[in-house]
This record gives structure tokens, sequence and C-alpha cells, in this order.
């Protein structure tokens, strides 16, 4: 026997419904406009963690906002009706409770059946513009380690002890891994890392993405006419450099001040997996610090004018 196909349809309480595919698993299609509101909160609850609405349908009791309501109404002579309103709609659909339960409970398993498993979104090629509830759960994780590199560590653009060096490379590998080195789907990874309240993580992921950036730049050929493309954990510049690594001169665009300082790391081999030196040109002296995020390479830290003492002396 071949893989059991998706089901075109849904029934519950006296309701068929009619179901489309999409990557995350079977959703209800177009059904007629008398329940039009009704299918838009129901998918719009399975698309999006969204403050408790998938809780409500599941046990079929009233909801609120972002333009939508649910309302439940207890009618003595008959089970309870819930009224589905969307703001952007002109109907409002009326089905029993027992008819939403079972129907979002049968969506809910036809999903884990057909649906892709998470990530959905935080990944390196995102399949949906919004993230699996459990997707919360890594994050809130990533999160700690992240806040935790920025408790014990220095300013950015600072040098590490070997202990967080390494503590770093792990959470930058994993940021790697869950999509949060590349733009794609930008704003509605940092949405949703802000409404749950990461906001290190979303500090880390604005950094980054800088970083991506400026290697695609023209302002990055300006010191480093043949640089191609490449990915942000084993490229040039440490995300870091774009958390105040980069102090600029005024007038001095911060692309060119990063090329500037990729050109003066790649300059002569560096030993070790961090450091600093020190260069002198007609701006006067400069310091220069360099890290290995990644083993494979030393990548600018920081770049300002001036000799900086590390140790704070």
């Amino acid at each position: 026997m071949g893989p059991m196909s998706a089901p075109t349809e849904v029934v519950g309480g006296g309701l068929s419904l009619l179901l489309q595919p999409t990557a995350i698993g079977p959703e209800l299609a177009p059904n007629g406009r008398e329940l039009d509101a009704f299918v838009a909160i129901v998918n719009a609850g399975l698309r999006y963690d969204s403050d408790g609405l998938i809780e409500a349908l599941r046990v079929g009791e009233a909801f609120g906002g972002d333009g939508i309501s649910v309302d439940r109404v207890d009618v003595p002579e008959d089970e309870a009706m819930l009224t589905f309103q969307v703001e952007v709609l002109p109907v409002i659909s009326r089905v029993p409770r027992a008819a939403t339960i079972a129907i979002v409970e049968q969506l809910e398993t036809l999903r884990e059946e057909f649906g892709s498993p998470p990530p959905w979104l935080f990944r390196p090629d995102p399949i949906w513009p919004s993230a699996h509830p459990s997707e919360r759960v890594m994050l809130a994780e990533l999160e700690a380690r992240v806040a935790e590199c920025d408790r014990t560590g220095g300013a950015a653009g600072t040098l590490d002890s070997p202990e967080l060096l390494e503590q770093r490379r792990a959470v930058l590998a994993d940021m790697e891994s869950a999509g949060l080195m590349s733009e794609a789907r930008r704003g509605a990874k940092l949405q949703r890392l802000l409404r749950w309240r990461l906001d290190h993580l979303a500090g880390w992921y604005d950094a980054a993405v800088a970083a991506e950036r400026y290697i695609a730049s023209s302002g990055r050929r300006r010191y480093v006419p043949d640089a191609a493309e490449e990915p942000v954990l084993r490229g040039p510049v440490c995300i870091d450099a774009f958390r105040g690594g980069l102090v600029c001169p005024p007038g001095v665009d911060v692309d060119d001040w990063a090329s500037w300082g990729e050109w003066l790391v790649a300059d002569q081999p560096r030993d070790g997996d961090q450091g600093e030196f020190y260069h002198h040109d007609e701006d006067g002296w400069l310091t220069v610090r360099w890290r290995r995020d990644h083993p494979s390479r030393p990548s600018l830290l920081a770049l300002t004018l001036g000799i900086e003492d590390q140790s704070g002396h």
C-alpha cells in the first residue's frame, strides 16, 4: 500500500467542511459565505500562536482580540452556540460549540499526521510565516544562553575568556541552525522574538542581519574588492562588531569602516582564537580586535580610533 492520502473534508457536530492542503497540514477551505468568519478564525488559530485563540477554540470558549471575536451564547433549549466575527468580513458565523470543538480537534490531529513537523519559522529555510508553539521552548533556552554570554562577558567588541569563547561559539552555531543568521522572514522572526520577550536573542539576531547585509554590500568592496558572499558565522565580521564594536569616525560609513577592518584582519596570518593589534595611518592609531567565532576563520570584532587598553588600566 502507498502512503495514506490527506482527507479532503472534516466532519463534526453535523458540519461537513472542505479542506485545503498547506505546508503545515490541512486547513479549512472557503465553505460558503455564512461560514467565512468561522473559517478565517479557525485557520488563524491553527496558523498562529495568537494569545490563546487556539486554546479557546479547543474548549469552545469566548475570545477577543486583533480584529476578531468569538462569543459564546448559551441557548436553553439547545446546545451552546459560538458566534464568530472578523472585523474585515461583513458576516457573522454561528456554529454549535460542540461542532467547533470537534472540528478543531480533528484539524490538530490531521496536522500532526500530514503537516511538516516543526520548526516552521525558526530554520534557515522557513516554510511558514509563523512559529509552531513548540519553537518557543527551543528559543527560550537559546535566550537564556545568550543572556548568560552577555552577563559573563564584557561589552560588545571585547575579547572573551577561553570558556566564554567556546560558549559563544556553541550559541552562534545553534542560532545559525535556528535561522537566526539570515534575513529570511526577518519581520516574522523579530515579531515573534519580541512578543515572547526574548530581547537578548532579538538583539543578537538584529546584529546578525546587519552582518549579513554588510557581507553582501557594495561598501564591503571598497577595501576588499574581490569579496564574495558567504555565511555570517564563517564570514569576515563577528556579529558583535554590529553590537557596538564598530566605532566610526565622523562622516565615515559603517560599511566602509567594517571593510577597512576586514582588510586589516586578513592582511596577515592570525594565530590563536582571538587577539588585538594596533595600526597607524593618516588618521592616527587604530585598535583592531579579532576573534574566531567559528574555528575556520579570524573575523573582525572591533575597530576603533586610538589605542584601547582591554584591561581597563
